[in-house]
């Protein structure tokens, strides 16, 4: 990113906005990969159209900035991130208290950056209007990315594309 995308005036030039503008028409997949954590690169995603993971700190860490604007563009959602055996909630609501009180388990309350990746699955919680809102603003930013699911009323699964469990059992 710093010194290769990003030139030392702070910005993409526009010969490389070009560039990545004409490979996302023609549908193609674009990334950053940088040394820089979190903290330090979030405030200059936007400089280019990502519409894939970052990857950030040497290697280290994986962000998809994408569910982090899904959960800005609509307030009222609730999730929970599932990394490995771990849950971990943002922002939970009455129905992420009701699920964790089901399912019996522990969990971590933490701000999607802080929560370790990758996520087996997200479980976005709402009411049902409001979560068919989520799966369309999914379908528009991350197209063929993501299968979103309703479970139940309340309930959208989102897992990558083409994940579920007849496939695992073949």
């Amino acid at each position: 990113f710093d010194d290769t995308l990003y030139d030392s005036h702070h910005r993409v030039p526009p010969r490389n906005l070009a560039a990545i503008n004409y490979w996302l028409r023609e549908g193609g997949r674009f990334t950053v990969a940088t040394g820089r954590a979190y903290t330090t690169f979030a405030p200059y995603v936007h400089l280019a159209p990502i519409n894939a993971p970052v990857v950030l700190s040497n290697g280290s860490a994986i962000y998809d900035f994408h569910t982090d604007t899904l959960m800005d563009a609509i307030p009222s959602l609730g999730m929970e991130a599932y990394h490995g055996e771990d849950i971990y909630v943002y922002r939970p609501n009455y129905v992420t208290y009701g699920h964790m009180r089901k399912v019996g388990t522990d969990y971590t309350v933490a701000p999607i950056a802080d929560m370790p990746t990758p996520w087996n699955k997200v479980i976005v919680q709402q009411e049902y209007d409001q979560l068919l809102r989520a799966r369309a603003w999914l379908e528009e930013h991350c197209p063929e990315r993501y299968e979103a699911i309703f479970s139940n009323r309340y309930y959208l699964e989102v897992t990558r594309r083409g994940c579920n469990k007849g496939g695992m059992v073949q």
